[in-house]
């Protein structure tokens, strides 16, 4: 989509990882206080390093599911932030991200060929 200016509550979350894009190699290592964040070109995967634990998150997977609820897609290809945001929650992280883009390729229902997210992730390690 067209990123278009909004106002983002943060209120919710300790940690933002701000237009994230990961085209040049094939890993990108983030240091973050007591913590790391991997984020790989290929496995589409984010990995969050802590003293205690790694939280593995799927963008693949997260992706497709947003694809999967889009409705219209105007003649630009344009889509409102809504539609690209993903909110998710379990035992170890609460997390929210943020698209601004990404390419597939659709045949029929299948999705294909998902590649070079870009996005924001707002997160809070418990």
């Amino acid at each position: 989509y067209i990123n278009r200016a909004q106002l983002k509550n943060i209120k919710d979350y300790d940690y933002l990882l701000n237009d994230v894009a990961n085209y040049q190699k094939d890993t990108t290592m983030i240091k973050l206080d007591n913590m790391s964040i991997e984020l790989n070109r290929d496995s589409l995967e984010v990995i969050i390093h802590t003293p205690s634990d790694n939280i593995v998150l799927d963008l693949e997977i997260v992706i497709r599911d947003l694809v999967k609820e889009i409705k219209v897609v105007d003649q630009y290809n344009q889509l409102d932030p809504e539609e690209l945001t993903y909110e998710s929650e379990n035992d170890r992280i609460k997390y929210k991200i943020l698209f601004t883009s990404f390419s597939f390729r659709k045949d029929g229902d299948d999705i294909k060929n998902i590649r070079f997210p870009v996005f924001s992730m707002y997160f809070t390690i418990k």
